[in-house]
């Protein structure tokens, strides 16, 4: 309580109020006094973390979807619909026959999003694209105009599943690294 944070117990049992005490009197309290007995350490696992829902139980498009366009996806937090996050842009039609979407898509576009992201980085510009490379810049791009670069929790928010479905339709590979969420451990600091 606020009273026992302001007095303290001296060896010989008279309560004294904590600014009355001495530096060397101050330095004997135990600095762990207030703690509960056994309390256990608990350990951050990072990959746990990562681990935002239960795979193995996905939803079924027809439980979230209202634009006819969704499928199954790896987690319940990926199985977002284009109508259920209240896109201005999706209108009365899915978000993915939105004229604007075809322009984002095109392969033209999305290597010039990824050249300028390497320049800005300073990174060289003589590596070949992959469409692992098209998709990220498609994932980024598609961030960007849906949510009006809006941070929308450190830009991490999962995109609906009908535009996810159509990249990967667009750019395919062997395998997905799917939505991450945001570590909630590392933050980095701005730059001033």
């Amino acid at each position: 309580s606020l009273l026992q944070e302001m007095e303290s117990t001296l060896p010989d049992g008279v309560p004294v109020p904590l600014h009355e005490l001495s530096a060397r009197q101050i330095n004997q309290l135990d600095p762990f006094r207030d703690d509960p007995a056994g309390a256990a350490i608990v350990e951050f696992d990072a990959e746990a973390s990562l681990e935002v829902e239960d795979v193995e139980n996905p939803l079924d498009p027809k439980e979230f979807c209202s634009c006819g366009s969704c499928s199954i996806m790896a987690t319940k937090v990926e199985s977002v619909c284009c109508k259920s996050l209240n896109y201005l842009q999706a209108g009365a039609d899915c978000i993915v026959n939105h004229p604007l979407v075809k322009d984002l898509l095109n392969k033209h576009v999305l290597e010039i999003n990824l050249r300028t992201e390497r320049s800005v980085k300073g990174e060289s510009d003589t590596r070949e694209f992959t469409n692992k490379n098209y998709r990220f810049s498609a994932y980024r791009s598609l961030f960007f105009w849906l949510n009006k670069k809006k941070s929308c929790g450190g830009y991490r928010r999962a995109l609906p599943s009908c535009l996810v479905t159509h990249v990967k339709c667009l750019y395919p590979d062997e395998t997905y690294t799917g939505f991450q969420p945001s570590s909630p451990v590392i933050k980095s600091k701005r730059r001033r």
